[in-house]
């Protein structure tokens, strides 16, 4: 009698999630997105090029309606207006995805990306200073340095490389330039990939498509779980956080006294936290430093070569080439941060790619208490999205061009279009605004267009025939 009661508990309770609830929800009014039928999209999570053109597509007043994966409803927001309500006056209503945080804490990702509330605001003060602009200029010589070393080492490597990955190459690139610049180890991994920290730390980046099976198994997994369930995702992944640790804060005992002088970015979180966090939330702190440093950027710089790369955009490569050599016609030893920063179509090059291929195509939110939006009574629990991918290419925000690679857009004294220079700061999205903007923009900009200056001011990129 149990297991009949139970079996008919669930499949009542599988009814109601599939097809009742959507039927009954308080957002039935609102505009709704075009979807296939339930059965060829439940396993679905709709993509960033779906959700661009719903919004587009459909007649809408700031929010659309949509289901994702297992028939759930979301809300995705598609008005800049809307969005700094989200993220900037009422960010302290709305968290983080649970699933996102946990499997994100798998590769020890955590502390100010998942935190929530007061602890928030706590992380974010100590953590800031070691990545805003002050920081990242002091920092700007020893990044440049790494920058000049690894461009010495390409010919080196293609020489004894049929074939190389590009994407390989930049990963372990910036993972070299984030441990000199930002824990002050010095390792040669491009002359020597295999060592352990590079394939210790790479491998979690190296899942494909298994990263979003993982993701999709800890949706499902109910919350009292989700922890036992992470932790075989970090076995499945092959990550050892704490080796890691071994491996990264061999210093720390130097980095906790005022006397060290030293500027990289783990000493600068160390001085900032080590009377406010515990060891373990500092740890998880510098691991998020160095999953940003290297994958996200190093995606950024993928994207970066595959636009510049483009047969229609090979003069662009061209200009920004030319523009290097007439500054620097041999790669200067020492490079200041004012000095990379008049370099304005170079900068306008990496603002562009920024906008078009964002690492993250969408982000989400849940309502952690019933709230108003937009004169719309939102529930507890639920889930909204805004398209960073959509909103970076809004025609009614950059213009008929929207998807042309354009960096003279970003150059006000080259942009014919006066629309251009007066674009709403919500309607660029790639890392996200107000209490939650990502700290590393600044590092992670810098990065970006010294990588470029001097793999463009040496190489030249075109794709096979």
């Amino acid at each position: 009698l149990f297991a009949i009661v139970s079996c008919a508990s669930i499949g009542c309770y599988l009814i109601y999630m599939l097809f009742v609830r959507q039927l009954i929800s308080p957002y039935r009014h609102l505009p709704t997105a075009k979807q296939p039928s339930l059965w060829r999209r439940l396993f679905h999570e709709p993509t960033p090029f779906e959700l661009r053109y719903w919004m587009q597509e459909t007649p809408n007043n700031g929010l659309v309606r949509f289901f994702g994966f297992l028939n759930q409803e979301r809300l995705f927001i598609t008005s800049a207006g809307t969005m700094k309500q989200v993220l900037q006056k009422d960010a302290q209503k709305y968290d983080k995805l649970p699933w996102l945080g946990n499997l994100q804490s798998a590769v020890g990702v955590s502390g100010l990306v998942s935190s929530k509330g007061d602890l928030h605001k706590l992380h974010r003060k100590v953590t800031i200073g070691a990545f805003n602009d002050l920081s990242t200029r002091i920092l700007y010589p020893e990044i440049w340095t790494s920058i000049l070393k690894i461009v010495t080492d390409v010919p080196k490597l293609i020489a004894d490389c049929s074939t190389i990955k590009v994407n390989l190459l930049l990963q372990l690139a910036c993972l070299e330039i984030s441990l000199h610049a930002g824990f002050g180890i010095d390792i040669d991994i491009l002359r020597d990939p295999q060592q352990p920290i590079a394939q210790n730390y790479l491998r979690p980046f190296q899942l494909g498509e298994r990263s979003s099976l993982y993701m999709k198994l800890l949706h499902i997994c109910p919350v009292a779980l989700q922890l036992p369930a992470v932790a075989l995702i970090s076995k499945l992944m092959g990550v050892n956080v704490w080796r890691m640790r071994t491996l990264l804060i061999r210093n720390q005992d130097d980095g906790r006294t005022e006397a060290n002088e030293s500027h990289d970015i783990m000493n600068g979180l160390l001085r900032r936290g080590y009377n406010r966090l515990s060891e373990r939330v500092l740890m998880r702190h510098l691991m998020t430093t160095m999953a940003a440093n290297t994958e996200m950027v190093s995606n950024q710089l993928s994207w970066a070569i595959y636009a510049l790369s483009h047969p229609d955009n090979l003069h662009v490569q061209t200009r920004l080439r030319n523009e290097i050599h007439a500054s620097f016609p041999n790669p200067p030893a020492t490079m200041s941060w004012e000095t990379m920063h008049c370099q304005n179509y170079l900068l306008g090059v990496v603002n562009e790619i920024l906008r078009l291929y964002p690492n993250v195509g969408h982000r989400g939110r849940v309502v952690n208490a019933d709230t108003m939006l937009d004169n719309l009574h939102l529930s507890k629990g639920t889930i909204l999205v805004w398209p960073v991918y959509a909103t970076n290419r809004d025609p009614r925000q950059w213009g008929p061009d929207a998807d042309i690679f354009k960096p003279e857009r970003w150059n006000p004294a080259e942009s014919v279009d006066k629309e251009t220079k007066r674009w709403n700061a919500f309607s660029f999205m790639t890392f996200g605004q107000g209490l939650r903007k990502c700290p590393g923009e600044s590092y992670t900009r810098v990065v970006m267009a010294s990588m470029l200056m001097g793999l463009i001011g040496r190489f030249e990129f075109r794709r096979p025939d």
